[in-house]
C-alpha cells in the first residue's frame, strides 16, 4: 500500500516538474535577456494608469507574496518528511 503511494506522489510530481519545465523553455527568451526578468508580459495589464510609486508597491507586494509562498510550501516539505503525512 505505501508503494502506492509512493508511486502515485511521483507521477504528480513528475506532471508538476514537466509542466514547470514546459513554461521556462517557452519563456526562456524573455527571462534572460530583459532588463527585469521575472516580468513575463503576463498578467501587467493591470499596471497601466499606475503611477511608477504604484507599480513598485505592487511589484513588491508580488515579491513578498512569492516568498511567502515558497516558506509555506517548504514548511508543508518538512511537515511530510518528519511526520510522513500528507498534508
Amino acid at each position: 500500500m505505501f508503494a502506492l503511494k509512493i508511486v502515485r506522489i511521483a507521477r504528480i510530481a513528475a506532471q508538476i516538474l514537466l509542466g514547470i519545465g514546459v513554461i521556462e523553455l517557452m519563456n526562456l527568451e524573455k527571462t534572460y535577456n530583459s532588463d527585469e526578468p521575472w516580468d513575463l508580459g503576463w498578467g501587467t495589464s493591470r499596471l497601466n494608469g499606475m503611477t511608477p510609486e504604484q507599480v513598485d508597491t505592487m511589484k513588491l507586494k508580488e515579491l513578498k507574496n512569492g516568498r511567502l509562498a515558497m516558506i509555506g510550501i517548504t514548511g508543508m516539505m518538512v511537515q511530510t518528511a518528519l511526520f510522513g503525512k500528507l498534508f
